[in-house]
Order: structure tokens, then C-alpha cells, then sequence
């Protein structure tokens, strides 16, 4: 889903893209994407290529995309069922960095119930909400953002941990 985008577009941060895949497909990037990107898996596994290193992408796992880093991603099985949420604005950049996602980083998430309750609420005021919905989506993505970061598996010094690349 993509939303109309007007005035919102002069937000900090605003929704430029949601959805949903039963099996993910197999995307290729070479150029990134010119929004930043976030992605969580519910089931299955895939894999992530970014940067020259490769990340095993689980049930559970989420990654954070910065705008025009090329990349691919693909499943490995036949069920790896995404959600993905693109955002842009002007205060995304510094809002990133602030959490620790201040580069491409792949995360387990601690309850992706939960990650998935803050998605649904931005789908659902996009899809049921035509006059407003757009700029209530841009208030739920601030707080989906807050609550990856707060699900997000942290090291001892409270940053999100990176897995580690499998090259």
C-alpha cells in the first residue's frame, strides 16, 4: 500500500510505503531504495545482502535499511512472510542514529507481536481513515520506530546488537 502524499511529505517523518508478504520475492536493489526501509520476518528465512555482507534473516528478525545503500533479499525456504514499512522526512536521519540504526543493521526482535500490533495500526488508519490517515500513519511510524528499538535484542551497553554477517 501506498499512500497519497501531500503536505505530509513535509512531516519529520512520514509513511511512503506498508504491506505485507506471505512469501516474500526476491528483491534486487543495486541503486538501495531512495527511502529508508524497515523489515521484519514472522515466519521463514531469508537472506540479506547489503554492504558486501550477507545476513540469515529468520522468524523474528528485522532489519533497517538507510536510503540508497544497494541491496537484495530473498527467501531461502518457500515461507518467509514479511512486513515492510518505508519512511522518509527530514527527521529520520537523526531519529535513526539516536536508536543505533545509524547504518544498515539486522536485529531479533524480543516480541514480534508486538512489532506486529504497531504495523497493523498504521495499515489499518491508512486503509480506513482518507482525510487524515496519512498524517496519524506518520505519528504510528514514529512510535513503530521507538517500539523496534525498545523490541530490538540490546548488548550490555543498551544498543541494539547487529547479528553477525555469515560472510
Amino acid at each position: 500500500m501506498f499512500p497519497i502524499i501531500s503536505n505530509e511529505s513535509e512531516l519529520p517523518l512520514f509513511v511512503r510505503g506498508i504491506g505485507k508478504n506471505a512469501c516474500e520475492r526476491h528483491i534486487e536493489r543495486p541503486k538501495g531504495h531512495s527511502c529508508y526501509q524497515l523489515l521484519f520476518a514472522t515466519k521463514g528465512e531469508g537472506k540479506l545482502i547489503t554492504q558486501g555482507k550477507t545476513f540469515n534473516l529468520k522468524g523474528g528478525m528485522a532489519f533497517f535499511l538507510t536510503k540508497n545503500t544497494p541491496h537484495e533479499y530473498f527467501p531461502v525456504d518457500n515461507e518467509w512472510d514479511t512486513h515492510w514499512l518505508v519512511i522518509d522526512g527530514t527527521a529520520v536521519d537523526e531519529l535513526a542514529k539516536s536508536l543505533g540504526f545509524s547504518e544498515d543493521i539486522v536485529v531479533e526482535i524480543s516480541n514480534i507481536s508486538e512489532l506486529i500490533a504497531k504495523f497493523n495500526k498504521i495499515r489499518a488508519v491508512l486503509e480506513n481513515d482518507r482525510y487524515y490517515g496519512s498524517y496519524r500513519a506518520s505519528a504510528y511510524a514514529y512510535e513503530f520506530f521507538i517500539e523496534l528499538f525498545r523490541l530490538a535484542k540490546k548488548n550490555e551497553h543498551g544498543a541494539a546488537t547487529s547479528n553477525s554477517s555469515v560472510d
